[in-house]
């Protein structure tokens, strides 16, 4: 299953622009909690949350959450308030033009956005 899961998402980024399969590739990595993640802030983009704050806003389990947002952060997507330990969308202009290019485009390809999402998979989350 997981073959055919890596089958899968090889042959939708081949499907897609360069840009936005890199993007898919790097960014998202597969992760339907990046994805997710990403998404949210792609819609509330002037967005400042704590883990729990999102963790209700998204209604997923703070811990597997709070291990995306770290990873979102790490490659640069997102920045986090160490006063409050927030998160916002990373105000770096050639990462957020990528960002906002990615999700017009899956804007633009709503059957592209279903099957991104459908292929990407979700972590066991712990109780």
């Amino acid at each position: 299953m997981a073959r055919d899961r890596s089958k899968d998402r090889a042959a939708q980024e081949e499907a897609l622009p360069e840009a936005m399969g890199e993007f898919l590739k790097k960014v998202v990595g597969g992760s339907l909690m990046r994805y997710d993640i990403l998404r949210f802030f792609y819609d509330n983009s002037n967005a400042i949350l704590t883990v729990s704050d999102l963790s209700t806003w998204m209604s997923r389990q703070e811990m597997p959450l709070a291990r995306a947002l770290q990873e979102l952060a790490v490659l640069g997507y997102l920045g986090q308030s160490q006063a409050s330990s927030a998160f916002a969308l990373t105000s770096d202009r050639e990462k957020r033009r990528r960002f906002e290019e990615f999700f017009g485009y899956l804007a633009d390809n709503p059957e592209v956005a279903k099957r991104i999402r459908a292929q990407s998979h979700r972590p066991v989350e712990a109780a």
